[in-house]
């Protein structure tokens, strides 16, 4: 029985230690060669801090040799978007990042710096969504994954962008971009 509330008590720590965020985003505002903006959706937790480095740390915060707290807070149609822009990047690059909060840990993500050379390939994929249901917008992030792009951009409109479930849908498509 002492094993069994041990056991019961050590999972529920490790599950109280993982911070709630969601639904992350890596987008370009400057250079694409030497900045990045990280984007997610915060659940949960304060003071979040986004730890990022060239060398994959895992889910080792403190081994992580950049960090930045978040530049803008938007909360917008149910979600409570955190924006950190990382600047003096080194082109062609992967870095990986994780955020910690007063909650805990995030899984460990990584993006690509672009090329700074004119003589590289750059791909970039982009379209509009059409598909008003999950299935057809899944498969297209799958086929769109399959080509490894630099950066993928989407745009929707269904003519409105402000009426009722538009929050639910937000959370869908950016749910979606993963799968």
């Amino acid at each position: 029985m002492t094993r069994l509330v041990v056991c019961f008590l050590a999972l529920l720590y490790a599950v109280a230690l993982e911070a709630k965020t969601a639904r992350f985003r890596a987008m370009w505002r400057d250079d694409p060669a030497t900045s990045m903006v990280i984007a997610w959706d915060q659940l949960s937790g304060t003071t979040p801090m986004i730890y990022y480095d060239e060398v994959d740390n895992g889910q080792k915060a403190e081994l992580y040799k950049l960090k930045r707290k978040p530049d803008q807070v938007v909360a917008a149609r149910g979600l409570n978007n955190h924006f950190a822009r990382l600047s003096g990047l080194k082109p062609t690059t992967v870095y990986f990042f994780v955020v910690k909060d007063s909650e805990g840990l995030s899984r460990r993500y990584s993006f690509r710096t672009v090329p700074n050379l004119p003589t590289e390939r750059l791909s970039i994929i982009s379209g509009e969504i059409h598909a008003t249901t999950a299935t057809p917008r899944i498969s297209a992030n799958t086929l769109v994954s399959k080509y490894a792009p630099f950066c993928v951009v989407q745009w929707r409109y269904d003519g409105n962008r402000h009426g009722p479930g538009m929050a639910a849908l937000a959370r869908r498509l950016a749910i979606h971009h993963r799968e």
